[in-house]
């Protein structure tokens, strides 16, 4: 009688890749308060375009900068009497990708002396994370390889087709 037992073995592998950061991020923007919202909205596409000039004479690619919160809304003062219209309030944020390390302080600086009157979140990061995690998944891999031979090979047994 012929034993239906599973065919199959179970093997692992970890793989790990280190990348050394080769971008920084960081966030810059501004608030812009005036009572008619036309003006509110002039007054902030005129700075923002100066913030963003002022980062792109400085070796930043338009397509490292990249417009991350816009919201316009009204401010209201509330007393006893109720609710007294102030005017507006547009905050507009940036998110800048800096390539070039040694820029970091002269692209903040410039951007604050343009008029970016918030600053912040800034990281270090890998710009390509996929090739890194293809270079892990590659190294788990092998490492799953080298176990199923090994254990193959010390069990007598033969690897007939790699299912998954």
């Amino acid at each position: 009688m012929p034993h239906n037992f599973p065919r199959e073995i179970t093997i692992s592998g970890d793989g790990k890749a280190l990348a050394k950061p080769d971008i920084a991020i960081v966030s810059l923007g501004m608030n812009t308060q005036g009572f008619k919202s036309q003006d509110v909205v002039n007054k902030n596409n005129q700075i923002m375009g100066q913030i963003i000039q002022s980062i792109k004479d400085l070796g930043v690619d338009e397509k490292d900068i990249q417009t991350t919160l816009y919201n316009l809304s009204p401010i209201y003062d509330y007393t006893e009497r109720g609710r007294i219209f102030k005017g507006y309030s547009l905050d507009q944020q940036i998110r800048v990708k800096i390539r070039n390390f040694d820029n970091i302080s002269a692209i903040l600086d410039k951007a604050t002396s343009a008029g970016a009157n918030t600053v912040g979140d800034l990281q270090f990061t890998v710009d390509d994370l996929e090739k890194v995690r293809a270079e892990a998944r590659e190294k788990a891999i092998a490492q799953a390889k080298k176990k199923a031979l090994t254990l193959v090979n010390q069990a007598g047994l033969k690897i007939e087709r790699l299912i998954n």
